[in-house]
């Protein structure tokens, strides 16, 4: 049985040996015919955009699991300088301690990084490696207070309580430390 020969990902153009090229998008590489790649690499920012767009609707898509899952990863990254959504262009980059990576900073401690692009600007942003903010800026979580039945953060003791019995807050008296020496004055 015969291999059905790639199909283009902008054109749905069947695509020869010869003529095989790949659009990268969102950490994948997509089969392209030359022609549409060619287009792709001389598009402005927005016409990419609408292309991204295209190739996300495409019928011909590969790697979709890929995509949907770079997708949630670099959701909400957005420009600082213009405001549009950031690209990852380099995942787990190692930074040396020297700042330099690769080669020359081998046998120094790495800090490893995603390097984001923005495709309006050209701003180059650097995050964590596998940092989510999504995660990072969840609440911290509640309690209920055993005496009342108030509903509070982890973090803090029942402000309800505290307000109907203040004689549980401890309230230090100043004078009591300043009549105290401490034990190399005695």
């Amino acid at each position: 049985m015969a291999k059905e020969k790639p199909r283009c990902v902008l054109c749905g153009q069947e695509i020869s040996w010869l003529d095989r090229v790949s659009i990268s998008i969102y950490d994948t590489e997509q089969p392209a015919c030359s022609a549409c790649q060619l287009k792709f690499s001389n598009a402005s920012p927005e016409e990419k955009a609408d292309m991204r767009e295209q190739i996300l609707a495409s019928p011909y898509l590969t790697n979709a699991e890929d995509i949907r899952a770079y997708q949630e990863d670099v959701s909400g990254k957005t420009c600082p300088a213009c405001g549009a959504d950031m690209e990852r262009k380099l995942k787990d980059f190692a930074i040396g301690a020297d700042g330099y990576g690769g080669l020359t900073s081998l046998g120094l401690e790495q800090y490893m990084v995603d390097l984001f692009a923005c495709p309006k600007c050209g701003k180059v942003e650097l995050y964590t490696a596998g940092f989510n903010r999504k995660k990072a800026a969840e609440p911290p979580k509640e309690v209920v207070c055993p005496d009342c039945g108030t509903r509070h953060s982890a973090l803090i003791g029942c402000p309800t309580c505290a307000l109907r019995n203040p004689q549980k807050i401890m309230v230090r008296d100043s004078r009591k430390s300043k009549d105290r020496k401490p034990p190399w004055e005695r």
